[in-house]
């Protein structure tokens, strides 16, 4: 009997509560590496964006930003350098991290901590804000036989408010980290 993928990655988008990963950015002027994480809670509709510097430091002229995306699952156990990381990514399918980058998280940040909004319905994310999220630092894994999911089944298993459209870039920018 051949194993239906889908229905695995929805099995385990149903089965759990929380989901999340981190995104590895790029390195500060003081070669600090700096990551952005974050993390959905099913019962309460709730995503938590946590950065490990002030992103404003990437913007400096001496930091270095990310050349290749590096993204990790939450609770993943990173035993590997950063530059391992790189290596390991050889296919770099668009996650060169810019300065264009780097201001989009600054105003999905903005806009999920202004908690109102488009992006919001009755004070929960909807899930187009979930899709800019998920896109921007952690899609998820199809490593479902090891209980991994993508954004997409999380989406629909756990029922993301629909609200109107909008774009990331419609908001302002006052990152405050």
């Amino acid at each position: 009997m051949a194993i239906n993928i889908r229905e695995e990655l929805t099995k385990n988008a149903q089965e759990t509560d929380i989901f999340g990963g981190r995104r590895f950015l790029g390195f500060t002027p003081k070669s600090s590496p700096v990551w952005v994480s974050y993390t959905a809670y099913r019962q309460t509709g709730e995503i938590i964006i946590k950065t490990t510097h002030d992103l404003n430091s990437l913007l400096q002229n001496e930091a270095v930003l990310a050349s290749k995306r590096v993204v990790l699952r939450k609770n993943s156990k990173n035993l590997n350098s950063i530059d391992n990381l790189l290596k390991a990514n050889r296919n770099n399918m668009g996650g060169e991290v810019s300065k264009a980058t780097i201001i989009y998280l600054q105003k999905i940040i903005s806009t999920m901590n202004s908690g109102y909004g488009k992006a919001f319905i009755n004070g929960k994310p909807t899930k187009l804000m979930f899709n800019y999220i998920a896109n921007a630092i952690f899609e998820g894994s199809f490593d479902w036989e090891n209980g991994d999911t993508s954004w997409s089944y999380i989406s629909k298993a756990w029922e993301f408010p629909i609200g109107e459209y909008f774009t990331i870039d419609s908001f302002s920018n006052s990152y405050d980290n």
